[in-house]
């Protein structure tokens, strides 16, 4: 109505004459039309606008029409009558922005864009270009960054702030994200809600120390729960970070000597400290928060797996026991805690208990491939040829393409000489998956010897032992494969090497004193 009132305003200027024999009726329907779209009855408003039209056509009729039909979702007419209106009056940015929004109802959001994109040409106001943006993220991603960024330095909108932060973390922008949800939280008065949002980016960022120090400044406005959850997910980042970042680790020495005591009533502060510490070799301290941490009640039981990981990282094997073996009986149907127990057993060479953590473990879950794989293993080592064959079996039902499964079957079988062709089948699915794996470049070797192919296995031992801490197992079979090619110099030489790796190796000894003899 104000839009019609001015241009009757502009008539009456030019030709007070013929106004007046217009602006009676028109004004009569223009009033009515007004009412009609006030009160949501579109249909009869156009009616109205369009009988005022007949007299005298207007920029005002056509983009209140054009708004009725945008009302009653017949986006086609109403972007006809805007363009009716624009015919009119090329200026007239409503029309232009009323055309933009069907367009984007429409999802016509190429056409969308180039009428904002000519909106924002005459009228660059930082709402234009905010909706510009917005229209730009999904196909050119580039152009919306840019605005945004223009944006950050002319606009204090905390909900364009807010969208640019957002649109910058998803296109992996995280120290332009970081540049602005700085600003955002000291013009929201540190809105408890932005501060995790600020905290993740710098986390993605790798950047530690900020994230450490923005945790100081604004974490004081968080309740004990949230205060106490940031610190910890800055925990876990650097416990992650520990082994492929310096600047990880300079920051968790600095986390875990300033951790508020507020936050050390939870059980998850001693125990990440305790992690934090240990996992960089200072296990005294370490051990000292562990002990921290398992005196809190612990239904679940994970403090104590939290703590057997970082033995387990550090292969403090007695430790794992020490930690895990008391507590066993309280979580026996957690399967975790057999199958942490069987890993550490297995490496203090307790081959009877590992196999009993192990049995514990496929008696809770039948499907635990890691379990069958080890217990093949143990039970070969018995010589309980018939349980460890079973226990590959299974294993390889659940996973026939493990390639440590393969391997070990392959070299069990072929240390007993059984089913040589099987076992090289298994091995070349071993070094499909991992073609540099030392230890299946030697079975492959071994499982060439036995077959009586020497030839065929000296390169694949040989590559084993260029592949670098090559076993005294590995000399060993270096040395039986040149005394089947009757090249006894190098075999010499590969038992003495054999000797080197382990002194006290009785077959390789009984090998180079049968041939010393027979000189």
């Amino acid at each position: 109505m104000q839009e019609y009132l001015r241009r009757q305003e502009e008539l009456r200027n030019r030709d007070p004459k013929s106004y007046d024999a217009i602006s009676r009726a028109t004004l009569d329907y223009y009033i009515r039309g007004s009412a009609l779209q006030m009160q949501n009855n579109y249909a009869e408003a156009i009616l109205e606008f369009q009988q005022a039209l007949r007299y005298q056509p207007s920029t005002a009729g056509f983009f209140a029409i054009a708004e009725c039909y945008g009302r009653l979702s017949k986006y086609d007419l109403a972007v006809e009558f805007a363009d009716k209106t624009l015919a009119l009056d090329s200026s007239f940015l409503p029309a232009y922005k009323l055309k933009a929004e069907v367009q984007i109802v429409q999802l016509k959001l190429a056409d969308a864009t180039e009428t904002y994109e000519h909106i924002v040409r005459r009228e660059p106001s930082n709402d234009n270009r905010f909706t510009l943006a917005r229209l730009y993220e999904v196909q050119q991603p580039a152009r919306a960054l840019i605005i945004y960024e223009q944006l950050l330095h002319s606009s204090s909108n905390p909900e364009i702030l807010a969208r640019y932060a957002d649109f910058a973390r998803a296109q992996g922008k995280y120290q332009q994200a970081i540049a602005v949800l700085e600003k955002l939280i000291d013009l929201t008065d540190r809105d408890e809600a932005v501060f995790p949002v600020l905290l993740d980016s710098y986390l993605q960022a790798k950047d530690y120390g900020k994230a450490h120090s923005a945790l100081k400044t604004y974490g004081s406005t968080l309740n004990d729960q949230d205060y106490a959850r940031a610190y910890f997910t800055l925990g876990d980042a650097l416990s992650r970070a520990l082994d492929s970042s310096i600047y990880a680790k300079q920051t968790a020495l600095l986390f875990s000597e300033s951790i508020p005591q507020a936050v050390m009533s939870f059980w998850q502060a001693p125990l990440l400290c305790g992690t934090l510490r240990y996992d960089q070799g200072d296990t005294i301290l370490g051990e000292q928060y562990f002990r921290q941490a398992l005196e809190y009640k612990d239904s679940s039981g994970t403090i104590a797996l939290q703590i057997a990981n970082s033995y387990l990282k550090a292969r403090a094997w007695q430790s794992m026991v020490r930690v895990l073996q008391p507590r066993l009986k309280y979580h026996a149907k957690d399967v975790r805690y057999p199958l942490f127990l069987g890993f550490a057993y297995t490496q203090l060479q307790n081959t009877i208990e590992a196999i009993r953590s192990f049995e514990h473990c496929v008696s809770l879950d039948s499907n635990m491939m890691d379990a069958w794989s080890n217990l093949g293993m143990l039970y070969n080592a018995l010589g309980n040829h018939t349980r460890s064959d079973r226990a590959y079996e299974r294993a390889l039902l659940l996973d026939s393409n493990s390639a440590i499964v393969n391997n070990n079957y392959a070299y069990a079988l072929s240390e007993r000489g059984l089913r040589l062709q099987r076992a090289e089948a298994m091995s070349k699915k071993a070094l499909y998956a991992e073609p540099n794996n030392a230890s299946y470049l030697d079975t492959m070797g071994w499982i060439l010897y036995k077959l009586g192919n020497a030839e065929q296995a000296l390169p694949f031992i040989q590559k084993a032992i260029n592949a670098g801490d090559a076993s005294a197992t590995v000399y060993e079979h270096l040395g039986d494969v040149y005394e089947a090619l009757k090249n006894l110099t190098e075999a010499r030489k590969a038992w003495h090497e054999a000797l080197k790796k382990d002194p006290n190796r009785a077959s390789t000894q009984h090998r180079l004193q049968k041939h010393e003899q027979s000189k």
